[in-house]
């Protein structure tokens, strides 16, 4: 309703600006010149009034707005929203925290694993030397210091397997 009264006005400024240039044409000037006041007047307040419905407006929103915003049920619905939120962020570090646990664990297993092989093989190439030495009367020098030889190879490398070998390759010539 009051748009169409500021349209109403604005229509009635354009009309008296057009009548104030043809009155103004027929040198009317004093007539022309209160035509053209009278149009200023009603173009300015058909703005003032679209300007301030278009202000109402924004403020009836904002208001509603904010009312919705301060309502029990979008409180209910934004402690529900950061509940679970936070509910996702957890199980997400919990994931997280759980993956790298399990690194972390299998690193020091590896670790683990990988000492305890490394003392195997300390400990087997150390019997083997004393196996070798207790049958060195009954191998060829050449024999013996190739025997030796693979042993140092194979505790470098800290292949059980190879060592395993060695082992049955000795106590097959010990018989």
């Amino acid at each position: 309703m009051i748009i169409k009264l500021a349209f109403a006005l604005f229509s009635f400024a354009l009309v008296c600006l057009i009548a104030a240039d043809i009155v103004g044409e027929l040198s009317l000037a004093w007539f022309a010149t209160f035509l053209t006041w009278v149009g200023d007047r009603l173009l300015l307040i058909s703005f003032a009034v679209l300007l301030w419905v278009i202000l109402k407006i924004i403020a009836n929103h904002s208001v509603k707005s904010i009312r919705r915003y301060f309502s029990r049920q979008q409180r209910v619905q934004r402690q529900f929203l950061y509940r679970r939120m936070k509910n996702d962020y957890l199980q997400r570090l919990f994931a997280s925290q759980k993956k790298q646990l399990a690194y972390v664990n299998a690193l020091k297993r590896n670790r683990l694993f990988a000492r305890d092989n490394a003392k195997q093989c300390r400990l087997l190439a150390k019997i083997l030397r004393a196996q070798l030495t207790q049958q060195k009367a009954h191998l060829s020098p050449s024999l013996y210091q190739h025997y030796q030889q693979q042993i140092k190879q194979a505790s470098r490398q800290r292949t059980i397997a190879d060592l395993l070998i060695l082992q049955n390759q000795l106590n097959a010539h010990s018989h």
